[in-house]
C-alpha cells in the first residue's frame, strides 16, 4: 500500500454544475440582499455536516494491533529455549521428569504464542472494519467538499454580480463587504477541514499497512513456521533446523514491518 499522502484538487478546479450554482444565487443569496446578516448562516449546513463527520470514531484499534504484534516478536524470540528438537532421555533425566518438564513448556510456550495469534486475528478484523468506515467518512467529505465549492463560487461570482439581482436602486456596500468575509471564512473552513481529510488517509494508509503485513504473516508465514516446528519436533536434521530457524527470521521480520508502520 502507497502512504503517499494525496493533494486535494483547489476548490476552483472542481468540475461544477453552473445550474447549481445558479440556484444558489436566486434562492439562497438574493434573499440575503435585503438583510446582509443572514449571511452568516451561509453554506452553514455544509460546514455543520462536515464537522459531525469528523467527530466520527477513527481508526483506534491500529495501535493495540501493534503492540501485540510485538509481543508475538518477542515470544518468537524466545522460540529456541522452548522448541528444542525431541532427544532421548536416560532412565535418571525421565526419572526427574525432564523429559514431561521440556515437553510441558513447549506445549505451553505453542499455546501462548496462538493465544496471541488469534487476538491479534480478532483485532485485524475489527481494524478491516473501522478502515471501511474510515472510507465511506472520507466518500461523504469528499461529497460535502464538492457542496462546498458550488456556495464559494456562487458567492464569488454573485460578487460582482449582486448589482444586477437587486429589484430596485440599493447600497449594496454593506452586503458586499460581508459577503467577501464570507467567502473567506469559508475557504478558511474548508482548508481546515482538509487537513483533517488528509490526516483520516494517513491513517487509514497505516492501518491498511499494518494489516496487509499481518495478513502476510498469519497466512503464509506463520503456517509454514508451524509446519517447520512439527517436522523439527517429529525428528529433526540439520536441514530441518536451519528451515525452522529461517523460518523463524522471515516471520520476525514481516511482523517487524508491520510494526514500524504504525509508527510513520
Amino acid at each position: 500500500m502507497s502512504q503517499n499522502t494525496p493533494q486535494f484538487t483547489a476548490l476552483h478546479q472542481l468540475t461544477l454544475e453552473q445550474e447549481r450554482i445558479t440556484r444558489l444565487k436566486i434562492n439562497v443569496l438574493v434573499p440575503m440582499m435585503q438583510n446582509p446578516t443572514l449571511l452568516t448562516h451561509y453554506a452553514d449546513n455544509v460546514i455543520q455536516e462536515q464537522k459531525q463527520l469528523l467527530l466520527s470514531q477513527p481508526i483506534q484499534s491500529g495501535q493495540e494491533l501493534s503492540h501485540i504484534i510485538q509481543t508475538i516478536i518477542e515470544k518468537l524470540n524466545q522460540s529456541k529455549k522452548y522448541l528444542k528438537p525431541n532427544k532421548t532421555y536416560n532412565a535418571i533425566q525421565r526419572w526427574f521428569g525432564i523429559d514431561l518438564e521440556q515437553q510441558a513448556g513447549s506445549i505451553h510456550f505453542l499455546n501462548e504464542l496462538q493465544s496471541l495469534i488469534d487476538k491479534a486475528t480478532l483485532l485485524s478484523h475489527r481494524i478491516a472494519t473501522e478502515i471501511y468506515h474510515s472510507q465511506k467518512q472520507m466518500q461523504d467529505l469528499q461529497q460535502l467538499r464538492n457542496e462546498m465549492a458550488h456556495y464559494v463560487v456562487a458567492a464569488e461570482q454573485f460578487l460582482t454580480e449582486c448589482d444586477g439581482f437587486a429589484e430596485q436602486p440599493m447600497s449594496l456596500d454593506s452586503f458586499k463587504q460581508r459577503l467577501d468575509k464570507k467567502i473567506n471564512t469559508l475557504m478558511t473552513s474548508q482548508s481546515a477541514t482538509d487537513m483533517a481529510m488528509l490526516q483520516i488517509i494517513l491513517s487509514q494508509n497505516v492501518a491498511m499497512t499494518i494489516l496487509d503485513r499481518f495478513n502476510e504473516a498469519k497466512n503464509l508465514l506463520i503456517p509454514a513456521w508451524q509446519q517447520h516446528v512439527f517436522n523439527v519436533q517429529s525428528g529433526q536434521t540439520p536441514q530441518q533446523l536451519q528451515q525452522l530457524n529461517d523460518a523463524r527470521e522471515r516471520l520476525i521480520s514481516t511482523l517487524d514491518k508491520a510494526v514500524k508502520s504504525s509508527n510513520p
